[in-house]
């Protein structure tokens, strides 16, 4: 589902710094016709330029251009920098990131003495914001970082801080974090459910759904996006409404019925088209593209794809560029077009090599062995089969190391403000030790006794929080001998399980391997066999006869499976007592036909090693889809990986 921006805040944020700014400038211009003069047309600029960012986003950005040029004959830098922000808003609606980017480094550029503290922080988050929107994560996490600084350290805004809260859990949403997104979400809604905001409080719902999507809990999922339509429905403006009406078109996308995601889509589609939106027009696009090939309508999923595609290349939204080029692929693969197929995967490993995405790479790659599978090349899909395997290792491996680092992170965080306390401390005793020494000197001999006194309780009270310091710093060296101990055993017991993995992994390709080589020997002998029947003696036919049968019976037998059984139980603990327990009614039979597809192998490969024919398999196939309840459109091989 796609997160919600908050485009009401960034304007309310804008409008209200620059009331602000205005009332300032106001004050000290009281006394000159000018300068009042100059600031009313600043205004009328700055209400023409935020009226048109979301019915008309090109007329904002003329409108700017002009108060931009106002400003330069002024030689206002302060309004310079001002109007390049509003500009860059102005972008962001129009799904021009890249221009968007430029003109807020060129706003912070020139307003870098200029901008308020406020302006500033909004300049960043919306830096953010376009980075997010081209998938340059680490970009979009550091600016929206910078802007929460600001925020919490100068500016000290809730609303401004919340709204850097649900910022960073949509990204984090989108890295696939959901810890740390479903913890930033919930200090979003903590603020906006304690200061009354019902709109803010319904994005930070909003987000909600999304990460209840992203974690498969469907009935929350539904609550809080319902939740949050209701309200926007009241108080959001046409920008919130489509996009609401894409998070629902989403939502039955995911859980059905698709007809209902088409009208949702369809109806966000051309609201956005409307609102000049064409970063949402083209989600909406691809969306329906997706419906489309679902339902096996081909030629109308081409069509919504292209369309989607065209609007990313614009705004060089490059990770759903590449999303886009996979489905497009697919496509062709149902055409039975796999050069076309090929073209458009080897476009998307070219754009890949930008942002360095294993995760999309690993989807690249899958798409590319169902096309060397369906094309007949089964050589280049072991291979791929291979880097795939190794591409998923390597990805829960830097998961894995990334957990690692931010226990690391966390603790020597933890020991910075402990350091600090104590700094913290010590500084306090040296200004009460100073007070103390103003006091004594006053009082001077009258107060003599006192002084001793005051510094006996003095020195038993540094003696005592050097004790106490000593303590803290013995528990802390145990502390941390414990977890370098904890993060060495789950380096080891990571580096077994992996060992492991590619172990048991290589068994069961290699064993598959050998079952399929000795039926293909042993029917190659069986058929020499048939044809010397008829040109020997009676004699020695008989003798051959007699080998016929016992290779019939090596071709049938089951100890075979039985190993291949028991390898297969050691890369997919429980499989056939899970596969039993979930379709009760199927057989022996299907369950060895079920172990052959969820390794992923076609009709003859699955011939080849049961000893079949082709049209038994297929038969075999159909008559298994019937036990298990499935319907023509649902993919047995993934049914079955799920299993």
């Amino acid at each position: 589902m796609k997160p919600h921006t908050n485009y009401g805040l960034i304007m309310v944020f804008f409008f209200l710094i620059a009331l602000v700014a205005q009332s300032k400038e106001n004050t000290k211009t009281s006394g000159n016709d000018v300068n009042i003069q100059y600031q009313k047309k600043q205004k009328g600029y700055q209400n023409k330029i935020q009226r048109y960012w979301y019915v008309s986003p090109d007329t904002s950005i003329l409108i700017a251009d002009s108060a931009i040029l106002f400003a330069k004959n002024n030689n206002n830098k302060r309004d310079i920098s001002y109007f390049n922000l509003l500009k860059g808003i102005a972008y962001y609606y129009q799904g021009k990131n890249s221009e968007a980017v430029n003109t807020f480094r060129y706003s912070l550029q020139i307003g870098s003495k200029t901008l308020s503290d406020k302006l500033t922080a909004n300049a960043y988050n919306m830096l953010s914001l376009v980075y997010r929107n081209l998938g340059v994560y680490d970009s979009a996490i550091f600016y929206s970082r910078e802007a929460l600084q600001l925020r919490q350290e100068k500016i000290k805004d809730s609303s401004d801080i919340a709204g850097s809260y649900d910022n960073l859990s949509t990204i984090y949403l989108k890295l696939g974090e959901y810890d740390s997104a479903i913890n930033y979400s919930l200090k979003a809604a903590d603020i906006f459910e304690k200061t009354g905001n019902k709109r803010e409080l319904a994005y930070s719902w909003s987000n909600l759904s999304n990460l209840y999507a992203a974690v498969g809990d469907k009935k929350h999922t539904y609550h809080f996006l319902r939740m949050a339509f209701e309200v926007l429905k009241k108080e959001g403006d046409e920008g919130d409404y489509a996009v609401m009406l894409e998070n629902l078109g989403s939502y039955f996308l995911d859980y059905g019925p698709l007809d209902s995601a088409m009208i949702y889509f369809k109806k966000a589609s051309v609201l956005y088209k409307k609102l000049e939106r064409y970063d949402g027009y083209g989600d909406s696009k691809r969306a329906m593209g997706e419906i489309y090939l679902r339902l096996g309508e081909n030629i109308k999923a081409e069509k919504e794809f292209a369309e989607a595609y065209k609007q990313f290349k614009i705004s060089k939204r490059i990770v759903d560029l590449i999303e886009t080029e996979v489905f497009l692929a697919e496509i062709e693969l149902r055409k039975l077009n796999y050069t076309k197929a090929k073209q458009y995967l080897e476009n998307a490993i070219l754009l890949e090599k930008n942002i360095h995405s294993d995760k999309i790479r690993l989807k690249i790659l899958k798409e590319k062995e169902k096309l060397f599978e369906q094309s007949g090349n089964q050589t280049e899909a072991l291979t791929l089969f291979h880097q795939i395997e190794t591409l998923k290792d390597s990805i829960d491996k830097k998961e894995l190391d990334s957990k690692l680092e931010e226990l690391s992170t966390k603790y020597h965080t933890e020991k910075i403000i402990s350091e600090n306390k104590k700094l913290l401390q010590l500084q306090e005793i040296e200004r009460m030790k100073a007070k103390e020494m103003r006091i004594l000197f006053f009082a001077l001999i009258i107060m003599a006794v006192l002084i001793v006194i005051n510094l006996l309780l003095i020195l038993q009270k540094r003696k005592r929080n050097i004790l106490l310091q000593k303590q803290k710093l013995d528990i802390a060296k145990k502390e941390e001998e414990l977890i370098k101990t904890e993060l060495q055993n789950v380096e080891l017991k990571k580096q077994e399980l992996s060992k492991e993995n590619v172990y048991r992994s290589r068994q069961l390709t290699t064993y598959t391997l050998h079952m399929m080589q000795k039926n293909l020997i042993l029917h190659d002998v069986l058929n020499k066999v048939k044809l010397m029947e008829s040109k020997e003696p009676r004699q020695i036919k008989e003798e051959l006869v007699n080998l016929k049968i016992q290779l019939i019976n090596a071709l049938s037998s089951d100890s075979d499976w039985e190993n291949f059984k028991l390898f297969f139980e050691k890369v997919n603990a429980n499989f056939f007592i899970r596969l039993k327990e979930k379709y009760p009614n199927i057989s022996k039979k299907d369950e060895k036909l079920c172990a052959l597809i969820w390794l992923n192998m076609d009709i003859n490969e699955a011939a080849s090693v049961l000893n079949v024919d082709y049209n038994t398999i297929r038969i075999a196939r159909y008559r298994l889809r019937k036990k298990m309840g499935l319907n023509p459109q649902d993919d047995l091989y993934k049914i079955i990986q799920k299993v």
